[in-house]
């Protein structure tokens, strides 16, 4: 390409030497995208003008195809149709020595079954077969045969993984400040994952949520915005942040981290591109996308249906005042995401408070923010406070939840404060008003006499406030640093390491 080329370069109306150029321009050269577009109209044109031919319709409008600078999407009703089409492309591209990638091209045929059908085989490119696939990524979104956007998801997920694995290789986590993680987060993950959100967004478990499981309790709406791919992805680094198990629960997760799920992030960018599409409206653009928008209102589909919904009921009065000329509302797309998000607060505190689960947490954690041993330094005290909140270290009381240790008590008393014969406890426990001594939270930081020592070499401040119970004031940000260290010692004299 490159050998031999010949041109002038015209500068303050002199004309340099002649030089070669055998075909095509060199890469980055200024005149390569005008040539481009030169050569590429006259094939729009042509796919158009191709007779007898069957097409999409969009709000009365025929749509052959779709094209982004070089990436080309033909789209027809019948094999015949889009062989007629593929016969036009490999005629401009014969007369211009243009190139397919064979490679890359792909026949996708959407149908309900999910099935490849017999019409997407057989298709020719002049002499070469085009294969037939399941699925075909356009500009950075996958297509599957069924329509669904599922695999698309679960692509974006598969991106987002690499990003974050390739985060976690590239940093000291036992040395960087926790909220700087968030930050990379939101600066290199979340715009991986959240790529074409404003089309995919509606058909997530978030969505569904907002606009219709009403009547869902708290936990099991949390446990579903939970499953989503990106948020399962999301809480994955907030737990690795924090330095938990994966099977840690996740509200507190949310809570400590002062997270709403990412979901409510891309709420706005839905709203922002919902309220693009009601301008191209007003002013009765020809452009195909707002063609698109129309159908999906005309037709009741799920994306429409759902962005309305979620507007209508964040903000209702978007609808009342209709802008003059409109005929349809621009939502306040800051609002609604600030809305969705005191309403994601509202469930996640509610489950929170019916959490049996969390008891501990719920006596020192009100609302969701972003808790001071989060901006600690030292990842040992970070996580070692982490396990404490959460739930998720090896007390007894944790321990003795799972398997068949779940319906026998003694599996969870502390083993410091009770005999551990196993006959003793039981019948300890068949006698009248008794209350065995649980190894949990709040015994392990301030009964517990095994750990009595490392209480009294701790300030006259944090030692009140133990004696109190006032657990949530050994949490905040005067007090965090020696708590941290206290509940270090603690863990590392109860299991020999943390």
């Amino acid at each position: 390409m490159y050998e031999n080329s010949s041109a002038k370069l015209k500068m303050v109306k002199k004309l340099s030497e002649c030089f070669k150029i055998e075909s095509g321009t060199e890469q980055g050269h200024p005149l390569s995208p005008e040539l481009f577009k030169c050569y590429i109209h006259e094939l729009s044109q042509r796919l158009n003008n191709v007779q007898g031919i069957e097409t999409p319709l969009l709000n009365k409008t025929n749509v052959t195809h779709l094209l982004w600078a070089d990436d080309l999407v033909m789209l027809a009703l019948s094999r015949d149709s889009l062989q007629r089409m593929i016969n036009e492309l490999y005629s401009f591209c014969a007369e211009w020595g243009l190139e397919v990638n064979i490679k890359k091209t792909a026949v996708l045929v959407f149908n309900a079954s999910g099935r490849k059908l017999l019409e997407s085989a057989s298709l020719l490119y002049g002499s070469m077969v085009i294969p037939s696939v399941r699925e075909y990524c356009y500009l950075g979104t996958t297509f599957s045969i069924s329509g669904s956007m599922k695999t698309n998801q679960a692509q974006l997920r598969m991106k987002g993984l690499r990003a974050y694995f390739s985060l976690k290789n590239s940093i000291d986590i036992t040395s960087i400040d926790k909220t700087a993680i968030l930050k990379l987060h939101d600066s290199l993950i979340l715009p991986v994952v959240s790529y074409g959100c404003q089309v995919w967004l509606p058909r997530t478990q978030l969505m569904k949520c907002l606009t219709e499981d009403y009547k869902k309790a708290d936990k099991e709406v949390l446990s579903a915005i939970a499953r989503d791919p990106m948020e399962n992805l999301h809480l994955s680094l907030l737990k690795w942040t924090l330095g938990v198990r994966k099977r840690t629960a996740n509200i507190p997760i949310w809570g400590d981290s002062g997270r709403c799920p990412i979901g409510t992030q891309m709420i706005k960018l839905l709203v922002d591109f919902h309220n693009r599409l009601v301008l191209l409206d007003d002013a009765n653009s020809t452009h195909i996308v707002r063609h698109a928008f129309i159908e999906q209102v005309n037709l009741g589909l799920e994306w429409y249906t759902s962005t309305k919904v979620l507007c209508d009921r964040f903000d209702r009065g978007a609808t009342r005042n209709l802008r003059e000329g409109s005929n349809y509302p621009t939502p306040n797309s800051k609002l609604i995401k600030s809305r969705v998000e005191d309403w994601f607060k509202t469930k996640w505190n509610q489950a929170k408070k019916s959490s049996s689960k969390l008891t501990f947490y719920n006596s020192v954690k009100d609302d969701l923010s972003l808790e001071p041993y989060v901006k600690l330094k030292n990842h040992k005290r970070v996580k070692t406070i982490a396990w404490l909140r959460t739930s998720s270290h090896r007390l007894n009381v944790e321990t003795g939840r799972y398997g068949s240790k779940n319906s026998v008590i003694h599996h969870r008393v502390c083993d410091f404060c009770s005999t551990g014969d196993k006959d003793t406890l039981e019948l300890l426990f068949s006698l009248p008003n008794a209350e065995p001594i649980i190894e949990d939270e709040e015994h392990f930081i301030r009964d517990c006499p095994q750990y009595e020592q490392l209480r009294d070499e701790r300030s006259s401040i944090l030692k009140g406030l133990l004696e109190t119970g006032d657990f949530k004031e050994i949490f905040n940000k005067y007090n965090i640093f020696e708590t941290s260290n206290f509940v270090y010692k603690l863990f590392k004299y109860r299991f020999g390491s943390s």
